[in-house]
C-alpha cells in the first residue's frame, strides 16, 4: 500500500512539473534556408583590386524552446551552416593576366543559444528581435582554387579542415512568425558575427587572423506544445 501511495505521489508531482512547463510555453520547430558567408581579415590576403563575394550556403536546423512568459522565449538548437567567401580577380603574372577564382567553404555544427523579444503588437503576429551566441563545431573546410593563365584553365581542391578550429559569434537579428492553432510559421534573419580567429595557432601569422561573418536567412515551423 505504501508503494502504492508513494508512486501516486510520484506521478502527481511528476503531472505539476509537466503543467507548469506547459504553461511556460514550449515549443520545438524546424527551420531551412540560406547562408551569406564572407571573411573577416586582419591584412589584406588577397591582390589588389580582387571582387570579394558572398559565398552561398545552406542553413538548416532543428530548435527547442521554453517562454516564462509570452514576451520572452529562450531558444537553443543544433543546426548546420556554411561559411566562407568567394574571392574573383586578375593579377599581372610577368606579361600575362592571370584570372583567379577563390572559395573558401566552412562547414559547421552550429549550437546557437538565443533569446527572443516578442513584444504583443499585433494580434496572431508577433514580430521579434534575437540576440545571443552561437557555438561552430567544424565539419569540414575546403579551399576551391581556379586559375586561367595564357589559355590553360587548372582547377584546384584542398582540404584545410586541419587549419581551422571552432567557431564562436554574436547573433543579432529579427524575425515574425505567425499563429495557425498550435502551429506557428516563421521567417527571421540572423547575422552571425564571428568573435574568434578560427586559424588554429600553428597557422597563424601576425599579418593573417580570420573570422566569420555570416547572414543567416531562414524560414520554418514550429509548434507550440
Amino acid at each position: 500500500m505504501k508503494n502504492i501511495i508513494g508512486r501516486l505521489v510520484i506521478f502527481g508531482v511528476l503531472f505539476q512539473s509537466l503543467a507548469a512547463y506547459s504553461q511556460m510555453g514550449l515549443t520545438a520547430s524546424l527551420k531551412g534556408g540560406v547562408s551569406l558567408g564572407k571573411m573577416y581579415w586582419e591584412e589584406e590576403v588577397y591582390p589588389e583590386g580582387a571582387d570579394r563575394r558572398f559565398n552561398l550556403g545552406p542553413n538548416i536546423g532543428a530548435t527547442f524552446g521554453i517562454s516564462p512568459i509570452d514576451l520572452i522565449e529562450f531558444e537553443t538548437g543544433i543546426g548546420f551552416i556554411r561559411k566562407g567567401e568567394k574571392t574573383e580577380g586578375t593579377t599581372l603574372f610577368d606579361t600575362f593576366d592571370i584570372n583567379y577564382e577563390y572559395t573558401f567553404t566552412f562547414d559547421y555544427l552550429t549550437i546557437p543559444v538565443l533569446t527572443k523579444i516578442k513584444p504583443p503588437i499585433f494580434p496572431g503576429v508577433k514580430p521579434y528581435g534575437i540576440v545571443g551566441v552561437c557555438i561552430g563545431i567544424p565539419l569540414s573546410a575546403k579551399l576551391y582554387q581556379k586559375m586561367e593563365f595564357n589559355g590553360e584553365t587548372a582547377d584546384t581542391t584542398i582540404d584545410i579542415k586541419e587549419d581551422i578550429k571552432m567557431d564562436f559569434g554574436l547573433n543579432i537579428g529579427a524575425g515574425v512568425e505567425f499563429k495557425i492553432g498550435n502551429f506557428l510559421p516563421y521567417v527571421e534573419f540572423i547575422y552571425d558575427f564571428g568573435l574568434v580567429d578560427i586559424g588554429k595557432p600553428e597557422y597563424e601569422t601576425e599579418e593573417i587572423k580570420e573570422a566569420t561573418r555570416t547572414m543567416l536567412l531562414s524560414a520554418g515551423i514550429k509548434y507550440n506544445f
